[in-house]
């Protein structure tokens, strides 16, 4: 997850291509995804830096008059993705 951090904060300040902006709003989906699922442990923690990340990336989508459902519609995908990869590595540890 540091290392997720680290990639779209690079993206996020030195590359705005929409291209970036896809990814920046799958890593939002990605830790919303993990905050949500988890939430007993460790995922409240992971919550405001998936807020961060949203919130930079709707203002890019704003500033440069890009479609928002496109990139949220990444993000849920993402998310979603996320979701299932958990559940699957959760079944195969127990």
């Amino acid at each position: 997850m540091a290392a997720l951090s680290m990639v779209c904060a690079l993206l996020v300040f030195f590359d705005g291509s929409p291209l970036g902006r896809f990814i920046t709003l799958g890593v939002v989906g990605i830790f919303t995804g993990f905050s949500i699922l988890g939430a007993w442990s460790v995922g409240f923690f992971y919550l405001p830096v998936a807020i961060i990340f949203a919130v930079i990336a709707i203002r890019s989508d704003l500033r440069n008059k890009q479609l928002i459902a496109v990139h949220v519609g990444v993000g849920v995908l993402a998310g979603l993705v996320q979701v299932v990869l958990m559940l699957v590595a959760i079944r195969l540890l127990f």
